[in-house]
């Protein structure tokens, strides 16, 4: 059932008078919708924790078997480190999913789905941040763990040096213009959609859902 179908029947029950009604209605309706929504996103995270959890105990047991040569120990925790981030991320936000009750308010539905959205940003947004620093852990660890290649000797120290300081001139960069223009890239439509790709297709449909929901039952 369309929201102008909703429209016409609260008109018809003579408005004020039907606004229970049309709330029950309205309840039901955005609960259906945003089951499917939850249910993508939902699965969506399971196969990232899965994904994550296997690339952990890879990383992990190559930092095992090379603990005792910092060379490759390093990256090798710090790639670990990274992966390990990653678990925790999509296991806080698989949480924050089952946190969410479609027979309370729509309001309160609402809260939590903002707040899953912001959490979803800020993780993806940190992982493509910290990408430029963990190229050269990863070039470095797969070359090794996968090729048995050295890429210290194969490029030397330099190549190194200089990779990890592009890494960390990106990150500085990134930071710098979030400071700079962070309250400008708010207002913009490419920073929204921005953020709408990084929380995911499925929960900014549901949000907005409940959205709609939510602006036309205070209309009643």
């Amino acid at each position: 059932m369309e929201f102008d179908v909703l429209q016409d029947l609260w008109r018809d029950l003579g408005g004020k008078a039907g606004a229970k009604f049309e709330r029950r209605l309205l309840d039901g309706l955005g609960a259906d919708h945003v089951r499917s929504n939850m249910t993508r996103l939902e699965l969506g995270l399971w196969l990232e924790l899965i994904a994550s959890l296997g690339v952990c105990f890879l990383t992990g047991g190559y930092l095992f078997e090379n603990f005792g040569t910092l060379r490759y120990a390093i990256p090798g925790l710090a790639l670990h480190g990274a992966v390990l981030t990653m678990v925790v991320l999509s296991a806080r936000q698989l949480y924050a999913v089952s946190r969410v009750d479609y027979s309370e308010p729509v309001v309160v539905i609402q809260r939590r789905l903002a707040e899953l959205r912001v959490s979803r940003v800020r993780s993806e947004g940190a992982m493509l941040i910290a990408a430029p620093l963990l190229w050269t852990p990863l070039a470095i660890v797969g070359a090794h763990g996968v090729f048995g290649l050295d890429l210290y000797a194969a490029f030397g120290a330099p190549w190194i040096v200089v990779n990890f300081g592009l890494g960390v001139a990106v990150l500085l960069l990134a930071i710098w213009l979030s400071r700079r223009y962070g309250e400008r890239a708010r207002e913009s439509a490419l920073a929204r959609r921005v953020a709408d790709g990084l929380a995911g297709r499925s929960l900014v449909e549901a949000q907005r859902l409940f959205t709609d929901v939510d602006e036309f039952a205070a209309e009643a």
